[in-house]
Formats: structure tokens, sequence, C-alpha cells
């Protein structure tokens, strides 16, 4: 839309949208479990139609909302197929061939804790998602430098609700 109202256009579906660092696209995960993620290009030539492309990661699923990782072309994610769950910086530059750029952790490395709502501080090169267990949720964070070593700035802090994480933009 433009400032002065008109020219008003959709620019994807129903969900949850998260704009690109670059400005070209918006991120729209769905609401429900697993979760449907699809690309926007709100720069399409068309001024009454967006490009809308669906992402898929071959033999699994997107089990929590993703987000941005640095740039326009890659995403961190907690991902499945069933068995193994796994958070992972995703490269999306080829919106027809989604593929793992880095696992960050495995099924083996997250111990008991279930995954969700990953943020990328790009600053810190750090991925941090809350982890949670019977015992409550709590704030984890993983290192691009040392996949697979789980890092967690209060060992004794559990949180009845935990969610939604996001992080200021110059990272502090």
């Amino acid at each position: 839309m433009l400032a002065n109202g008109r020219l008003r256009r959709r620019v994807g579906g129903f969900g949850r949208p998260q704009w690109s660092p670059d400005g070209r696209w918006l991120l729209v995960s769905s609401l429900s479990h697993p979760f449907e993620v699809t690309l926007v290009d709100v720069r399409s030539a068309d001024e009454f139609a967006t490009a809308e492309f669906p992402l898929e990661v071959p033999g699994k699923d997107f089990l929590a909302t993703p987000a941005w990782a640095g740039n326009g072309r890659t995403i961190v994610a907690v991902v499945g197929d069933g068995q193994e769950v796994a958070l992972e910086i995703l490269d999306i530059s080829d919106l027809k061939q989604v593929r793992t750029k880095l696992t960050l952790l495995s099924n083996t490395q997250r111990g008991d804790w279930t995954l969700s709502d990953p943020v990328y501080d790009s600053r810190a090169r750090r991925c941090w998602f809350v982890g949670a267990k019977r015992e409550g949720k709590t704030l984890l964070w993983v290192d691009l430098a040392r996949p697979g070593t789980i890092g967690r700035p209060d060992a004794d802090v559990f949180e009845e609700e935990l969610h939604d994480l996001a992080l200021s933009p110059d990272g502090r």
C-alpha cells in the first residue's frame, strides 16, 4: 500500500510474518503444527499480487516457527522427520531446493530438551531458542562455532511460559 492508502494488495496468506533483513521477503509461518512456511516476495512487479514460494525441507517438517539467520538467504529452524529432531541453519537461496547448511543440534546432542522459538544473533553468531523439559522452559543457545554444545544463561531457572523470542536490531 502507498503512504496515502492507495494501491492496497494482499502480501501473503494467514500466519505469522517476519521481514527479511534485506527487506525483500516476508517469511510467513502458519499457526498450525507442523508449520507451513512460505516466502513472499514483496517487491514483485505486479501491483495487485505477490509471488509466494512454499518452503519445504526434503523429508522433514517445520516443528517451530523459523526465523531469519543473518541475511535474506538463510533461516534457523527446528525441523524433524518423525524420529529425528534438529536445530538447523537452512539455505533458502534456491527456493526449489532448500538445504541444510549447518546442523546446530541433532537428536543425540539435544538430550531431552524440546526445542522451539529459535532466533539468530548475527553479531554473536549465536542461535537462541527455548528449551523445555518436565521442569519448565528456559532460554538456551548454541554458537555457530561450536555446534552441538548447548549454552544456558541461568542453569536453575525454569519458567512456565516462555515463547516468541525476539532480538533487538542492534543485538543488545
